[in-house]
């Protein structure tokens, strides 16, 4: 009994030294070094955000918008103003069609399940299709969508928001 105690306070104790040793090189080293260490390398994916000037877009204006049944897209105007311009949005990956390995995904601002158990709204995700048609399999880490920025306008759209020609950044926040 003694001898099982003692080897889950070393466990606890590794544990925790591991965590201190994480956070002392965040702040010592800086949080884009732990995010080298901390973010899997995987393949499609970039390290850094790529050149450019890119505009955040705020899920709380873009779930403002609502796609009446019989009608067309109210986007707000703030979103609206972001119209073919060079967009990031945060969130995490959903599959589009099927799961696996492909060029387009829909991005969500909150992790689900099951996106076809628990579906979001139509202003709760992003269409993204990455750069090239590149195939890139998906991550269960949050992402960064770097692209272009379109909004519906029209009844014939398909979903409420799309980012185009898009680089995908893993992140660890």
């Amino acid at each position: 009994m003694a001898k099982l105690t003692r080897q889950r306070r070393q466990r606890r104790d590794a544990t925790l030294g591991i965590i201190g040793v994480l956070v002392l090189a965040g702040i010592f080293l800086g949080p884009a070094l732990l995010h080298e260490l901390i973010v899997p390398d995987m393949p499609g994916y970039v390290k850094k955000a790529p050149a450019g000037v890119f505009t955040a877009i705020d899920w709380r204006n873009m779930l403002k918008a609502t796609w009446p049944s019989n009608g067309h897209p109210i986007v707000p105007d703030v979103v609206k103003a972001q119209e073919g311009k060079m967009v990031m949005v945060h969130g995490f990956m959903l599959p589009l069609h099927k799961p696996g390995v492909s060029s387009e995904f829909f991005v969500a601002q909150k992790p689900r399940g099951c996106y076809f158990c628990n579906p979001p709204g139509v202003s709760e995700v992003v269409k993204v299709h990455i750069a090239g048609d590149k195939q890139i399999a998906p991550t269960d880490w949050p992402v960064k969508a770097f692209g272009k920025f379109h909004s519906a306008s029209s009844a014939q759209d398909d979903v409420m928001y799309t980012i185009d020609d898009a680089t995908l950044m893993a992140t660890n926040k």
